[in-house]
């Protein structure tokens, strides 16, 4: 609304107002090379709001052309803007956390105490690798606050919800079963299923029980599926000196069993026998 003449109003279209409406208050910045610089809005055809300049030089005018500020980006093009007209520029060294990051030189954060918060911190971290923050809070205030603040979290609280088993070990399984594809994961269970409690599995039990947990399993997809697990190297081939042609064993299992053979490796004649001479006196006695 325009406001007239003797109190009465006016309806005005927005588009005239908005041309001429603008959020800036005038100021004077004294700049020298390299002054670090932020374009508050639109400054050239090649530059945007919110971008970082730095000062280059001064190009100076004469009586056929005007002085100009040369600016530089930050991917080193130059920019000439001239400074017979109010630039939209302020100086460039504050800015809100997190905003930017900087692989060179500080950060430097000014924090009330109430700005003391993981949150913070974890804003701060975005902005650089080096970080000095100052607080009015001492060191042990700084602690406090922050172990306050910080949620705890339980993993197996929160495994157990997530999966709702309540055996950790469950819960582990099905948070990895949940990531394969619908004949890994068949595949996976028939080959926990055969093994059992012993060491191989063979191929055709290993098919027929994957294709009973997934109906749409074919027996082709299924020996793809063994294949593709055994080039991977989860499931070792045996050959027929190492069992029946066609069997498998799991990588778990064959390390599991190549670690029970070294421990017994290891042990063997590594300790005194607390009766050296018993079994030659046994078979002494036996003949």
């Amino acid at each position: 609304m325009g406001a007239v003449a003797k109190g009465k109003r006016r309806g005005l279209p927005p588009a005239p107002l908005a041309s001429r409406y603008r959020l800036y208050q005038p100021k004077t910045l004294e700049v020298r090379e390299g002054e670090q610089l932020k374009a508050t809005g639109a400054l050239h055809s090649r530059s945007k709001n919110g971008e970082s300049l730095k000062v280059v030089g001064m190009k100076t005018g004469n009586w056929l052309f005007k002085e100009k500020l040369v600016l530089e980006k930050a991917n080193g093009d130059q920019l000439k803007v001239g400074t017979d007209a109010p630039l939209k520029l302020d100086y460039g060294y504050v800015e809100a956390l997190g905003a930017s990051r900087h692989s060179r030189g500080a950060v430097v954060a000014v924090l009330s105490g109430k700005e003391v918060s993981d949150a913070t911190v974890n804003q701060l971290r975005r902005s650089g690798d080096n970080i000095v923050a100052f607080t009015p809070l001492d060191e042990a205030a700084i602690t406090a606050r922050l172990d306050k603040e910080r949620p705890g979290v339980s993993i197996t609280r929160g495994l157990r919800s997530l999966t709702g088993q309540d055996d950790l070990t469950h819960a582990l399984r099905d948070l990895q079963q949940s990531r394969l594809t619908p004949q890994t994961r068949a595949m996976h269970l028939a080959i926990e299923k055969v093994t059992g409690t012993g060491v191989t599995f063979s191929t055709f039990r290993a098919v027929e029980n994957a294709m009973s947990f997934d109906r749409n399993l074919t027996p082709q997809g299924a020996m793809a599926e063994l294949g593709r697990l055994e080039r991977r190297g989860d499931i070792i081939a045996l050959d027929g000196t190492q069992g029946a042609a066609g069997d498998y064993v799991s990588r778990a299992n064959w390390q599991n069993e190549l670690t029970i053979l070294r421990h017994i490796a290891e042990g063997k004649h590594s300790v005194t026998p607390l009766m050296p001479g018993a079994r030659d006196q046994l078979q002494t006695e036996m003949a």
